[in-house]
């Protein structure tokens, strides 16, 4: 599940604020427990940029693929990209995609009768 923004500003500030607390927590006689604490807290940022990356690079693929990254803008993108998803929904929703349904060949006597 994706962070919005800003969650992971926040996640970031605090991870910041940890630098800034770093030298006078780490010089008392237990303060080992911020480094565990930053390498915790970088680990879960870590994560979710990867994540974005990830959906990311997909989406430039997806985009590339439908020819809608030659758009000037990210907004552009971003409408072009919407717009092609849209396409293909259409096209798996409509009435030539659904099957008709198949009933089962029985045979039937001479006079009609099953």
């Amino acid at each position: 599940m994706f962070e919005t923004p800003e969650q992971m500003q926040n996640r970031l500030f605090h991870l910041a604020w940890l630098g800034e607390e770093l030298p006078e927590i780490a010089a008392q006689r237990d303060g080992g427990w911020i480094y565990r604490q930053i390498a915790r807290e970088a680990a879960a940022v870590l994560a979710v940029a990867t994540e974005y990356i990830s959906e990311n690079e997909l989406a430039r693929v997806f985009m590339d693929a439908r020819g809608t990254l030659s758009a000037d803008s990210p907004e552009e993108q971003s409408r072009d990209a919407v717009r092609a998803a849209w396409l293909d929904t259409d096209a798996l929703t409509s009435t030539s995609w659904v099957p008709t349904q198949r009933t089962p060949e029985v045979p039937t006597r001479a006079d009609g009768g099953r």
